[in-house]
């Protein structure tokens, strides 16, 4: 936050500036100057104002770059309990659970807090797991699962929410990624307005009291669910062509508008989901047992 208001100061500092020295030369030099001159002084003010902006812009791009790059320790500690866990011996589905969870953990609080530092808001990290419909074998349907979610995000979810269950039709996130996997293209979602996505549909809405479909003015000012934008990427092979190979979703949510990028936020959780992939199948798909919500152990910062 404080790089952010040194930026803008320094910015507004810089305007100033170009307009002062603009207004002074046009008052006390233009005068005496010939047409050639007047036009030497826009062309140099032209350039100037150009020059600037494109500071300004390297400077707001290469600031998010920056922060990318002061993030590959806490994503390399976060995957390395991933891979300690591929490399050990595990013959008892108990001890898969408990280093599974374990491993899963420090990822989320390594993942949470990269995206805090990344976004510079409040991100909360969720894990969720598909599971079909047993109760009706000849209608195909899934639901998500928590799997594991963060601190920050465990804190702010209500016990109404937990027993919501979550159809996969019923929320846009899910949906258009599996439409998405259906036509063949590299699935994801991302949302950084979305009080004012036309047609958005969550199941939560219902247990935040948030009127599903609600107007403007209703959702400006009494939008209640805790997350304004959202980035979605599935768990599954990058190329996968089939839902069914598809296993559940890292989500990142955040309560401020205008929060996440493609270029890079996007690959990072691809990255994550890619980890998580081998994991998530064989705890969750060959074993039988469901499993517990994991809560990370992680302290965000405003």
């Amino acid at each position: 936050m404080r790089s952010y208001l040194k930026s803008l100061v320094e910015t507004i500092l810089a305007i100033a500036g170009v307009i002062a020295f603009v207004n002074w030369y046009v008052t006390n030099q233009v005068p005496n100057l010939e047409e050639s001159g007047v036009l030497a002084v826009l062309i140099i003010g032209v350039l100037l104002f150009y020059y600037l902006a494109a500071y300004l812009f390297l400077r707001v791009r290469w600031g998010r770059n920056k922060k990318y790059a002061e993030t590959i320790k806490d994503m390399s500690n976060g995957f390395s309990a991933i891979h300690a866990l591929n490399r050990r011996n595990l013959s008892t589905t108990t001890e898969k659970y408990a280093f599974t969870h374990s491993a899963i953990i420090e990822l989320c609080n390594n993942l949470a807090h990269t995206m805090n530092v990344i976004t510079s808001a409040r991100c909360h990290v969720s894990i969720k797991v598909l599971i079909l419909d047993t109760d009706n074998l000849f209608n195909e349907r899934y639901k998500a699962t928590t799997f594991c979610r963060s601190t920050d995000s465990a804190r702010g979810n209500n016990d109404k929410n937990e027993n919501v269950k979550h159809w996969v039709e019923e929320n846009t996130d899910f949906l258009a990624i599996f439409e998405e996997i259906e036509n063949g293209a590299a699935p994801y979602f991302k949302e950084n307005n979305i009080p004012f996505r036309y047609g958005y549909k969550n199941s939560s809405f219902a247990a935040y009291g948030q009127v599903e479909g609600s107007g403007f003015f209703s959702r400006l000012f009494l939008w209640k669910p805790p997350y304004k934008s959202t980035m979605v990427v599935p768990i599954c092979p990058y190329q996968a062509s089939n839902k069914k190979e598809l296993l559940g979703f890292v989500c990142v949510d955040s309560p401020k508008r205008f929060v996440f990028k493609e270029d890079y936020d996007l690959d990072l959780l691809r990255g994550v989901s890619d980890g998580l992939y081998n994991i998530i199948k064989e705890l969750w798909v060959e074993d039988t047992k469901p499993p517990q919500v994991v809560v990370a152990e992680v302290e965000v910062q405003d």
